[in-house]
């Protein structure tokens, strides 16, 4: 046959292409029948070839998953990432140190004025990454959302900060009844709390150094992260700057949604 259906005409280009194939399998199918003859069938795929095909198409949509993932930090990795076991530190445990928190972060509160990380300087702060559209971040709000009702009480700060449109994050929280305070990142997140994906959380102490980090999602109102934060809580600040004389009062003013 002078053109293949399935092989030639899915390669010509334009209509006058098309329209040269098909004149040429119909002129084929005439010359067969006249003689008698049967037209070739294509060939039968075979298992190997399907099994190729299959493999393909599955390193294709890994590469595609991969690109689409949109939340990057100073360190060029992206992605968000589920994780299970225990969120805080064991009781008695070595206290662990990732360095000294950034205060110099510039945040805007959502539904409320731009500021920075310093605000929260002296005080136990409860950092979260996170976004609308990670699902572990979704799953984790509901405990970060109780943990943040009983410890904002105690006198812990919770600075959740994401790096979407405020709009969003605030359609997002009022949607869900979620009150724990919300921030937008107005600058590249700081390399102390940069992260491989979302979500990500840190716990500063009153001296102003990361003594948690946690990548993925987990159950953060448990007993054990109370009592953690209630440790940090009574440790000594090391800063001489003046402090609130009523941290509660400064939490307070933080702008609800």
């Amino acid at each position: 046959m002078g053109c293949i259906a399935w092989q030639e005409m899915r390669f010509s280009s334009g209509p006058a292409g098309r329209h040269e194939c098909y004149s040429q399998i119909v002129r084929s199918i005439v010359y067969l029948h006249a003689n008698n003859e049967q037209p070739q069938k294509p060939p039968a795929l075979t298992s190997a070839s399907a099994l190729r095909i299959l493999l393909v198409l599955a390193i294709g949509i890994g590469v595609l998953n991969f690109l689409r993932a949109p939340y990057r930090h100073s360190g060029g990795e992206s992605g968000f990432a589920w994780s299970s076991g225990s969120a805080c530190p064991a009781e008695g445990s070595t206290p662990e140190e990732h360095g000294a928190a950034d205060y110099n972060w510039q945040l805007q509160a959502v539904g409320g004025e731009e500021s920075a990380l310093h605000r929260f300087r002296s005080q136990v702060v409860f950092v979260n990454l996170w976004a609308t559209w990670c699902g572990p971040c979704r799953d984790e709000m509901p405990s970060i959302q109780a943990l943040y009702e009983t410890m904002n009480k105690e006198g812990v700060a919770f600075v959740l900060v994401s790096e979407e449109e405020e709009y969003t994050v605030r359609e997002f929280m009022q949607r869900n009844s979620y009150t724990v305070p919300v921030f937008v990142s107005r600058q590249e997140v700081p390399d102390v709390f940069a992260s491989r994906g979302i979500p990500a959380t840190y716990i500063v102490d009153r001296a102003g150094k990361v003594r948690m980090r946690r990548v993925g999602s987990a159950d953060w109102n448990s007993p054990a992260c109370q009592g953690y934060l209630r440790s940090l809580l009574q440790q000594p600040a090391a800063f001489t700057e003046e402090e609130p004389r009523n941290r509660r009062a400064a939490l307070a003013e933080t702008p609800t949604h």
